[in-house]
């Protein structure tokens, strides 16, 4: 290569003419430094582009034998059920958006990937149209209603709601594959929908039942915390006793401030005198 040699000869001119750096002959090495630095640059820029292609060219190769693999599938199997067309029509869609991460990278062959883009569109339009024949059917989704049913029914955890969200996901995806389909009958069209609509309205009356129950389990914790921490806090915090007076002795009031002795007297035991008989103390 040009550049590999240009620095390969600048090396050696460094080499055999060591004089070229002393002050008298007004610096001559440098411009020489300055072609190798710029031949050093441009091969390593020519290394960083031969990298970054030959990753684009990676990527492009699996995301052309994946696409081939489902598709060759789905062309040659007939679903036996909604489940089965649902999950073909959301790989379907999930290989093609897989597709944009390769035609973001630095040299990527976008014209290729336009291409396949453009076959799975078509293999994704005529799934679609297979599909919407049977998903018209009435109980088309009844598994999916038994399922979302049995969810709710079984228990509470966290693993319950994300099931749920996973099933909103891939129906919202067949809903955008179905509407963007070209079908010249479009009762078959809207009948599909309004069954996935069903299925979709009984997702979100599951997770607001699951969402109830948990809020009442949180009630129910907090009210049978609360007396707990009472108890426990009275325990803690005994109220102080108070001892009583003796017999025959009586507190007498502090007297005001700027009184008698003033704020700081403390306050007298007065011992009560027995009363003599005749009224005279």
């Amino acid at each position: 290569m040009v550049y590999e040699a240009l620095v390969a000869a600048c090396a050696r001119v460094a080499d055999s003419h060591h004089w070229l750096a002393e002050a008298d002959l007004g610096a001559l090495h440098e411009p020489l430094a300055q072609v190798r630095a710029t031949a050093e640059q441009v091969l390593a820029e020519f290394e960083t582009a031969q990298t970054l292609t030959r990753q684009a060219a990676d990527a492009l190769a699996g995301a052309t034998t994946h696409v081939a693999t489902v598709v060759r599938r789905l062309r040659g199997e007939a679903p036996g059920g909604a489940e089965a067309w649902v999950a073909g029509l959301t790989e379907l869609r999930q290989v093609q958006g897989h597709l944009i991460t390769p035609k973001d990278m630095r040299y990527a062959d976008t014209d290729r990937i336009d291409e396949l883009v453009a076959d799975v569109e078509r293999d994704l339009a005529s799934f679609g149209q297979r599909a919407v024949t049977h998903l018209a059917h009435e109980d088309a989704f009844a598994d999916h209603r038994a399922d979302i049913e049995q969810l709710v029914a079984d228990a509470e955890a966290e693993p319950i709601a994300a099931r749920l969200d996973e099933h909103a996901d891939i129906l919202r995806t067949v809903t955008d594959v179905v509407s963007g389909l070209d079908i010249g009958d479009t009762t078959v069209r809207t009948s599909a929908l309004e069954r996935i609509a069903e299925v979709l309205g009984g997702v979100n009356r599951a997770r607001a039942t699951l969402d109830g129950r948990r809020r009442r389990l949180r009630d129910r914790e907090g009210r049978a915390e609360f007396p707990r921490s009472s108890r426990c806090s009275a325990r803690r915090s005994p109220v102080p006793s108070r001892r009583p007076a003796p017999p025959g002795l009586r507190r007498t009031a502090r007297p005001p401030a700027g009184a008698g002795g003033g704020p700081g007297v403390p306050v007298r035991r007065v011992r009560r005198l027995p009363r003599r008989v005749g009224g005279q103390a």
